[in-house]
């Protein structure tokens, strides 16, 4: 079992942890940047809001995954994403072999 995300589940996923617990208006999904790690399970988002650069971080460190955000004055906010919120946005790849034992 792997993480994988793309530009559209990123955003739903910082979403539904960040923008809306925080009551901030997200960004337009044009206006952010998102970044894949070669070879890597590590992705970023970046975007300009409020008068400040963000950067959302994805990535599993001991197992866990972990969603971090950041912005250019050094405020940082860490979330852990249940794996529920990470298979309802199909952020989960179960791999060939694992998907040939589920069926």
């Amino acid at each position: 079992m792997k993480l994988k995300a793309t530009k559209t589940s990123l955003y739903k996923l910082i979403k539904k942890y960040a923008w809306n617990n925080a009551g901030i208006t997200p960004p337009k999904m044009k206006d952010t940047h998102f970044t894949k790690l070669a070879r890597r399970r590590s992705y970023w988002l970046k975007w300009y809001a409020y008068e400040m650069f963000w950067t959302a971080s994805f990535f599993v460190c001991a197992g866990t995954a972990m969603l971090i955000i950041e912005t250019d004055t050094g405020q940082r906010t860490v979330y852990r994403p249940t794996l529920q919120d990470l298979r309802e946005l199909g952020m989960i790849d179960y791999g060939k072999a694992a998907q040939e034992r589920m069926f």
